[in-house]
């Protein structure tokens, strides 16, 4: 990530501007993606916790592993779907229930919250997919995610791999990321 972010008033103007329009343009049932997302977090969570109960009444090692795997599968589903709107504050009224939410589920699997947040605000949200700027766009090479990357034979067969790698990725960032504190400057 390059040096800090540069503080621009009339490019701050543009953004207030860009985003009001957008507010005026986007005419949103506030009760009915209330209600669709209460029962989303209701069922990821319904099948958490049957999962987790399934594993101590497993009698077969191949269904405990095939079981594990899944429950591990669907808390990352559950953390990625519902952590990023509370670390937006776009669940409760009161930021501090958003928050507390969003590192209790991010403590759930196993990620550090706040390292988290740090580089998705200040990387990612500051300059979504800007070569050299958004840290997500430099995880790996095996990836291709920017068009004016180099393309390598291999890219061509992403589509078969890249879910598997994307698995992997909470891997990367717990054991390889958060320890040496690859963050962009605050």
């Amino acid at each position: 990530m390059k040096g800090k972010h540069l503080h621009i008033e009339s490019d701050s103007m543009l953004l207030v501007e860009i985003r009001k329009r957008v507010n005026e343009g986007l005419r949103l049932n506030q009760s009915s993606t209330k209600t669709k997302h209460w029962l989303k977090f209701i069922f990821y969570m319904g099948l958490c916790v049957f999962l987790y109960v399934l594993l101590y009444t497993n009698s077969s090692s191949l269904l405990f592993v095939l079981n594990y795997t899944t429950l591990g599968v669907t808390l990352l589903l559950f953390a990625f779907n519902f952590a990023h709107d509370f670390s937006h504050n776009a669940v409760f009224k009161e930021k501090k229930w958003n928050n507390l939410s969003f590192i209790a589920i991010y403590t759930l699997v196993g990620a550090h919250a706040e390292a988290w947040r740090e580089r998705h605000v200040n990387s990612h949200h500051f300059a979504p997919n800007v070569r050299e700027y958004d840290t997500d766009l430099q995880i790996t090479n095996l990836i291709r995610v920017d068009p004016d990357m180099i393309f390598k034979w291999y890219h061509k067969y992403q589509f078969i791999y890249a879910p598997f790698a994307y698995s992997t990725y909470s891997l990367y960032w717990i054991f390889i990321k958060d320890p040496i504190g690859n963050y962009p400057a605050a």
